[in-house]
């Protein structure tokens, strides 16, 4: 994907956090904070020996996750935004951040917790598609979260047409336990438990 035919996705991305280190207001916004705490409590286990996050920008809520976690990784198509992630966390042992252009780039690691947050309106359908493919391979057991903003966005796919897409790729492809989808104020938050059943889930 490219931003006017002339940017690369990493480019466009470098270039807007070199502008602001925090274009959204990740780290101070308190409709952010309530939506990061929103996003915790939707989270279906206590706890996650390995976690994946998907656009996990400059960290701000890879922190918040990595309390729920024995490990996590934080990806990013920005360098620029990975380095100031690791600037604000990298002293925590159960963070990671590394460079990932996704869907491409997704790492093969059978992690428990998928947070996709903010991040599958900035790819395109087939781009969802092969994303949820890499998910059903590489994490077959795993609850996958899913944040979208229901506003305009320019350039992508409305929120809720990004989770829908990504609900159907998924659920076309690997067993579900389960579906679950909280409004939110002004985004959705949808809850996937990928796998079949077994006893002893939660």
């Amino acid at each position: 994907m490219t931003d006017d035919g002339n940017l690369t996705r990493a480019a466009r991305f470098d270039r807007l956090y070199g502008r602001d280190p925090d274009p959204w207001q990740v780290a101070t916004s308190p409709y952010e904070r309530a939506k990061y705490q929103a996003t915790l409590d939707a989270l279906p286990r206590q706890h996650y020996r390995l976690g994946i996050e998907a656009g996990c920008s400059i960290g701000a809520l890879s922190a918040r996750l990595a309390g729920r976690c024995d490990r996590l990784i934080g990806l990013d198509v920005s360098e620029v935004a990975l380095r100031l992630a690791r600037r604000h966390h990298g002293a925590d042992p159960r963070l990671r951040f590394q460079r990932a252009d996704l869907p491409r780039d997704w790492p093969q690691r059978a992690a428990e917790l998928i947070v996709l947050s903010e991040v599958l309106y900035y790819l395109d359908r087939a781009e969802i598609t092969q994303l949820a493919g890499h998910i059903a391979r590489s994490a077959p057991h795993s609850d996958c979260v899913l944040v979208n903003y229901l506003g305009p966005i320019p350039d992508g796919l409305p929120g809720a047409e990004a989770a829908a897409a990504f609900i159907d790729a998924i659920t076309g492809k690997i067993a579900v336990q389960n579906l679950d989808a909280r409004p939110g104020n002004g985004y959705r938050i949808d809850i996937i438990r990928l796998g079949a059943p077994s006893p002893g889930d939660p």
